[in-house]
């Protein structure tokens, strides 16, 4: 079969709950998710080697240590005059 060598299957493990998946679940986030989830067309948080929660994750961490607003300023370049 033509270029049946090229196919390839990994196992990707599903969380039984979205927030299974996300480090941070306090009711101001999962208000904020669920007003995300009404306009993001399609969602694997739930899943292990999902790049929404990776991003997720990632944002809220920023966010909550207070250096959201400076990291972006510094990658923006707005930060350097």
């Amino acid at each position: 079969m033509p270029g049946a060598q090229d196919i390839h299957f990994t196992l990707t493990f599903e969380y039984p709950s979205v927030s299974d998946n996300l480090l941070w679940n306090d009711q101001a986030d999962q208000d904020l998710f669920e007003r995300i989830k009404t306009v993001k067309r399609e969602g694997r948080f739930a899943r292990d080697n999902s790049e929404d929660a990776l991003t997720w994750n990632l944002f809220q961490y920023l966010e909550k240590s207070a250096v959201l607003q400076e990291w972006l300023s510094h990658i923006s370049n707005k930060g350097q005059r």
